[in-house]
C-alpha cells in the first residue's frame, strides 16, 4: 500500500551514507585510507539529522589499523535573505 506524500514528509528518513578518504603527507604520498559509514535519520522538519557512524582506518596493504565509532549530528544553518 502506498503512503501519501504528506505522511512521507512527517516520517523520519533513514539513509546509509558512505565516504572513502585518503590521507596524504607533505610529499603528497598516500599514507592511509579511511572508510566512513553512517546511518542517519532526517527529522520530519528536515532541519536536523543524526545517527551512529563507524570509521575504519586502513594501511596501504588494506589491513585495519583502527576502528572509530560515535554519533554524528547536524543542524541546518538558515541562509540570510
Amino acid at each position: 500500500m502506498r503512503r501519501s506524500a504528506r505522511a512521507d514528509l512527517r516520517a523520519p528518513v533513514r539513509q546509509l551514507a558512505g565516504i572513502r578518504a585518503v590521507t596524504y603527507v607533505s610529499s603528497q604520498e598516500v599514507t592511509e585510507r579511511r572508510k566512513v559509514r553512517a546511518t542517519v535519520s532526517l527529522d520530519p522538519s528536515t532541519n536536523t539529522f543524526g545517527g551512529p557512524f563507524e570509521t575504519q582506518i586502513f594501511d596501504l596493504s588494506n589491513n585495519v589499523l583502527d576502528t572509530l565509532t560515535g554519533t554524528v549530528s547536524a543542524v541546518r544553518i538558515p541562509s540570510e535573505p
